[in-house]
């Protein structure tokens, strides 16, 4: 029992002894330590333990017995045991076998713990945890013309119109060669920046803006008729009429009548500042101000013409109707007599009318269809020729004639038989007899 306690013991102390000399180097302290250790005690106690047997007659039943035995078991003993120990040294941690390594219970921010509760900071930072920026724009930053400060450093930048050459000094930025520039027109580069000019006929309106120069709103711009503004200028311009002088300000007139008669087809008349055109007596002017027209005088009066008003290119005069002629006053009309003058289209017969004439014809014509010719009537074939037997036609009349054994009558128409000859009355018998001329009968019989 005691010799199992102490074994338990030994191993433990072993244990310790080995973790004292693990740790090797600077900052290893020795610490006398305790803790709880656990040790088990052997005992033993006297009881009772169930069995069974045979019994009875013949040992053919089955009996329940005790019988005393001793028992043996262990329990556990709590004891406090004392060590020495190697640890780290306050402010150091074990790091592998050494205790080479600081602490800083608050911790370095920017920078490393470089021994127990000491902090090394990282450049730009200050503080006992590393946790304050370093201004270094408040101090010598070697900057040409401005300090920016950032977390843990710093920077150099420029004013307008500079550019960073390096790290910290500036260089004037040419903003004309560059194309930076705003300027609409002429760029000046200037040190740091730059100024704006405008070409001739604009102002600078702003720093950068060229707006045009109105030159027309100050006293017409010199132009004596009519200033044109144009983008950067002006020009100077006539009204119609007149011509620009070679000041390119004063205005002429211009005698258009000079050149071409003014485009006018009879007379120019220069005015001042325009011209007119007239026409000669017997033409008007047209609508466009410059040809003539004729001017048809018959259109509103007969000018005193009895019967006709013809116009002429520029004038006009009288004329009669057919069957009329002119009197000597070339305006009055007298009848003109064809069937005297011999200027008639009549066959037969001329009657004279005022202002014309009339046809007619002799017996046996009629008058034909244009009112002057004569046409032969055929009274045979119209039947009002009253012939007995033959009618014939002649130029202007007609005359009959008579079947054969037939003579014609004292009328000329009418036509009557011939005599028969004699026919005596026969020796037996008797005749009878219409009549003895053509065309009768005689009769015989017995």
């Amino acid at each position: 029992m005691a010799a199992t306690s102490w074994g338990v013991l030994l191993a433990i102390l072993l244990q310790q002894l080995a973790e004292v000399h693990t740790l090797t180097g600077p900052h290893v302290c020795t610490q006398q330590q305790s803790r709880s250790v656990t040790v088990y005690q052997q005992t033993s106690r006297q009881q009772y333990q169930r069995y069974t047997t045979s019994c009875g007659l013949f040992g053919w039943s089955r009996c329940t017995r005790y019988r005393p035995i001793t028992a043996y078991y262990s329990r556990p003993v709590y004891q406090t045991q004392y060590y020495q120990t190697q640890v780290c040294c306050s402010g150091w941690k074990q790091t592998g076998t050494t205790c080479n390594t600081p602490i800083c219970s608050r911790g370095c921010v920017q920078g490393s713990c470089t021994a127990p509760n000491v902090c090394t900071c990282t450049s730009g930072y200050s503080g006992a945890r590393c946790d304050t920026d370093i201004n270094e724009c408040t101090g010598s930053h070697g900057c040409q013309h401005n300090c920016v400060n950032t977390a843990g450093s710093y920077r150099c930048t420029c004013r307008t119109g500079y550019v960073l050459y390096g790290t910290k000094n500036c260089t004037d930025i040419n903003e004309c060669t560059a194309g930076t520039h705003r300027c609409d027109h002429t760029c000046h580069n200037s040190i740091g920046s730059y100024y704006c000019t405008c070409r001739d006929g604009y102002r600078l309106q702003g720093s950068h803006s060229c707006l045009d120069i109105d030159e027309c709103t100050s006293n017409n711009g010199g132009c004596s008729q009519i200033c044109s503004n144009i983008p950067g200028s002006y020009r100077c311009s006539c009204n119609v009429g007149y011509a620009l002088q070679a000041d390119s300000h004063s205005c002429r007139d211009i005698d258009e009548c000079s050149t071409g008669n003014g485009g006018c087809a009879h007379n120019c008349t220069n005015t001042v500042g325009s011209f007119f055109c007239t026409c000669r007596t017997g033409f008007v002017l047209d609508g466009n101000g410059l040809t003539c027209s004729d001017h048809d005088e018959c259109s509103t009066s007969h000018h005193g013409c009895e019967q006709k008003c013809n116009n002429l290119h520029g004038s006009y005069y009288c004329s009669c109707n057919i069957g009329y002629i002119l009197a000597a006053d070339k305006k009055l009309c007298n009848d003109v007599d064809e069937c005297s003058n011999g200027t008639h289209a009549c066959d037969h017969n001329c009657h004279n009318t005022r202002g014309s004439y009339t046809c007619s014809c002799r017996n046996g014509y009629e008058l034909a269809p244009d009112g002057r010719g004569c046409i032969d009537i055929n009274e045979c074939d119209r039947g009002t020729d009253g012939c007995g037997h033959i009618c014939k036609n002649t130029q202007g009349s007609f005359y009959c004639t008579c079947q054969s054994g037939w003579h014609l009558g004292t009328d000329n128409k009418t036509c009557l038989g011939n005599p028969c000859v004699a026919i005596d009355t026969p020796n037996n018998g008797a005749r009878a007899c219409s009549g003895f001329v053509t065309n009768e009968t005689c009769t015989f019989y017995l």
